[in-house]
């Protein structure tokens, strides 16, 4: 609309947005309006003749994503966030005082979650250093009202830019506590620091023991609340693998060193043996594996040889990445390698509990690119997440690293069979494979990752079968790249521990 400016405000409920907007219609620009449903914002200002429409709109419970509207050309955006433990509290009260009827959200963990999930939305969706968007904490206004209104008016470009710490009654509406706008508090008509009452030393320790919290509080300015807890902090994610040194023995080193780049100090490296176990493919005449006939299996070096290499290379990389890597000799079984997998990963779980939250299964020949901070900002009660791959071709050739070109048959599927990531205290037992664990062995739901945020790059070094490429649970709608992507060799070789956002 013409001669129209919108201000959206963006925040969580109960983190002050009434009471900035009742300052900032102060002035005789803005529209003191009710709270009006996005959609309406036109139809609205079409009755209101000043030039700037003011429209607040928290992020209300069930929105996965936010914001999850368009906002109207050339508007301005401020962005109010107001500490965790004071929002949870009073969304606590007024979901007492409303009657809400789910149960979700009397509890702690899932109103943590909601407040996690509201601003790690806001740092995705919206660029802080735009000359339209403006933050705002609720502390810093209700602790130093006239300045900080003061910078929020000359950020509008109202014709008066002093600051204030008083407000009107609203315009034709009254205040109503648990149906319109206003507290107590409110009502005063002038600016009041209050801190919430009581001590919740659950929620305390919620939000000391969060990272997600922490590195929240930190992108927006805060200082970081200290858990009270005393709990050891454990490290965000480890991983685990099953090896044959013969194979792996030229790319170990590799594998960790690129992991510990983003972020992973633990490893547990499970030695298989010698080829000669495997009952599948193994080939006792050659020393290789018949799934891979084009890796170096070092044939001129014997069996103690291999080991004592594979031991150099371990603690080199201890000392290189200051990593805890643990060597655990598995005994192969008659049942083959998927199985030797999982019973490994049951046992290594209950040694991982005490030092990660979460844990993964990767081969060597796979790499994690992207930002492990993802799994930071997932609900509480997440237990698995499944991370996407691309496949590619071998990554090294004659003992040196090759640019990645991704394999594309004739179906165009470069993404199926997935890995995931276990939350390490919510497994039972790693079962029925370490692609997934069944709901009877796991105490929470599953879920995903954004693969352009998080992925893994598999080099396999061999076209996907038709069968196994089209099979519908290897189907998703990030299962496609273009043969013009392939064509050009666009995925260059990534250094290690890469971390770019978007891939």
């Amino acid at each position: 609309m013409k001669n129209k400016q919108y201000i959206y405000v963006l925040s969580s409920m109960r983190a002050g947005s009434t009471l900035l907007k009742s300052l900032l219609a102060t002035r005789e620009e803005i529209a003191d309006l009710p709270e009006i449903p996005v959609q309406l914002a036109d139809e609205i200002a079409s009755f209101t003749p000043e030039p700037m429409i003011l429209i607040k709109c928290p992020r209300n419970y069930p929105n996965t994503n936010y914001p999850y509207f368009q906002f109207h050309q050339d508007s301005k955006i401020i962005v109010l966030i107001r500490n965790p433990y004071d929002t949870i509290l009073s969304l606590h009260k007024m979901n007492l005082v409303n009657h809400f009827h789910n149960i979700h959200w009397y509890n702690e963990e899932r109103l943590l979650d909601y407040w996690i999930a509201t601003y790690y939305s806001l740092v995705k969706n919206i660029d802080f250093q735009a000359q339209n968007v403006h933050l705002v904490r609720y502390e810093d206004l209700t602790q130093s009202p006239v300045a900080t209104t003061e910078a929020i008016f000359k950020f509008l470009g109202t014709s008066d830019t002093s600051g204030t710490n008083t407000y009107s009654n609203p315009k034709g509406y009254p205040w109503k506590w648990g149906f319109g706008d206003g507290g107590d508090v409110l009502k005063q008509l002038k600016v009041v620091y209050k801190r919430s009452k009581g001590l919740n030393k659950k929620l305390l320790n919620l939000i000391g023991e969060s990272d997600a919290v922490q590195q929240l509080l930190t992108n927006y300015g805060y200082k970081n609340l200290a858990a009270t807890g005393g709990r050891k902090k454990k490290k965000l994610a480890g991983l685990m693998t099953l090896i044959y040194p013969r194979m792996e023995l030229d790319h170990i080193e590799e594998w960790i060193g690129h992991h510990a780049g983003l972020g992973i100090n633990y490893f547990w490296i499970c030695n298989h043996g010698d080829f000669v176990q495997d009952p599948q493919f193994g080939d006792y005449q050659t020393k290789t594996w018949t799934k891979k006939p084009e890796a170096n299996y070092n044939l001129h070096l014997n069996d103690l040889e291999i080991q004592d290499q594979l031991s150099d290379v371990l603690n080199k990389c201890r000392k290189k990445y200051a990593a805890a890597i643990s060597l655990i000799p598995v005994q192969a079984s008659e049942y083959g390698v998927a199985h030797d997998q999982v019973m490994i990963s049951e046992q290594i779980v209950s040694l991982a509990k005490e030092q990660v939250e979460w844990l993964g299964f990767f081969d060597v020949d796979e790499l994690i690119v992207g930002d492990l901070q993802e799994l930071l900002y997932l609900e509480h009660d997440t237990a698995i997440v499944t991370i996407f791959q691309k496949v590619f071709d071998n990554r090294w050739k004659d003992h040196k690293p090759v640019a990645m070109k991704s394999i594309v048959n004739h179906y165009g599927v470069v993404e199926f069979n997935n890995k995931i990531f276990a939350r390490t205290n919510r497994i039972c037992k790693w079962y029925p494979s370490v692609h997934y664990i069944g709901k009877e062995y796991r105490t929470g739901k599953a879920g995903t990752v954004n693969p352009d945020l998080l992925r893994f790059h598999h080099f396999r070094g061999t076209d996907i079968p038709a069968t196994e490429a089209t099979h519908p649970n290897n189907l998703s709608r990030y299962a496609q790249l273009t043969l013009q992507e392939d064509a050009d060799n666009s995925h260059a070789l990534l250094p290690l521990g890469v971390t770019r956002r978007s891939l």
